[in-house]
């Protein structure tokens, strides 16, 4: 970036037009995205609907900022074009979660509840507030967020799980990309992946990130948050 704005005193020009072909580029991406939205905005205003449309679908190919997605996708609908952002990020939206367990303090952390040593979607438990059992929840979040006061109840120092399970058409390499207020950790066919304790947390898109083996045929996901 310091070599860009040295070289963008000397061949300005140059710079400008640089910019926008840097949507695949982790320090320049969002630059890049902003200028094609700026590019896509004075289409628009001419009058240019389908080349706006074009230059808009190209940078929400690339996009991976909450803001500059959601711009987009409100751009592109503006104009009449169907997009998605849930099958664009790939988020996963349909969980059978389970709670609240009854986890005082930041206890939960470190207590292991019965989901971790078995996922029986069938069994029943003694949760915080009476029993409990798996119930299946799709969230309509359009930036896939599931909001457990609601999906499961509105309780302070608890632990509740979610569960779903991914097809994978190969044995493939992938990350997996998260987010939880406060804490969470994840399971991928019962080998943990992913543990973050931070508490105050709060959810940002792609806040945590973990590399992972998704084996042919069907994963099991498991997550649990508290």
């Amino acid at each position: 970036r310091y070599a860009l704005n040295l070289l963008s005193k000397l061949q300005p020009q140059f710079v400008r037009s640089l910019i926008p072909t840097l949507v695949e580029d982790e320090e320049f991406r969002q630059d890049a995205i902003q200028a094609r939205i700026k590019m896509g905005d004075e289409l628009k205003a001419a009058g240019k609907k389908q080349q706006a449309v074009a230059v808009y679908k190209s940078a929400f190919k690339s996009a991976r900022s909450s803001g500059q997605i959601n711009t987009l996708a409100a751009r592109l609908t503006s104009l009449g074009a169907k997009v998605s952002i849930i099958k664009h990020m790939g988020f996963v939206t349909r969980w059978h979660l389970l709670g609240p367990f009854d986890a005082p303090g930041t206890s939960g952390f470190a207590t292991s509840f019965a989901p971790e040593q078995r996922v029986d979607l069938k069994a029943k438990y003694l949760g915080k507030n009476g029993q409990i059992g798996w119930k299946l929840y799709q969230t309509k979040n359009s930036m896939g967020q599931l909001n457990l006061i609601q999906a499961i109840a509105p309780v302070k120092e608890a632990v509740g799980y979610a569960y779903t399970e991914v097809d994978s058409p190969r044995s493939q390499k992938a990350q997996i990309r998260c987010g939880a207020d406060d804490n969470l950790t994840i399971w991928l066919n019962g080998q943990k992946v992913l543990s973050r304790l931070q508490w105050l947390n709060g959810t940002r898109l792609d806040r945590f990130t973990a590399s992972i083996q998704l084996r042919k045929g069907r994963n099991q996901l498991l997550v649990k948050v508290y």
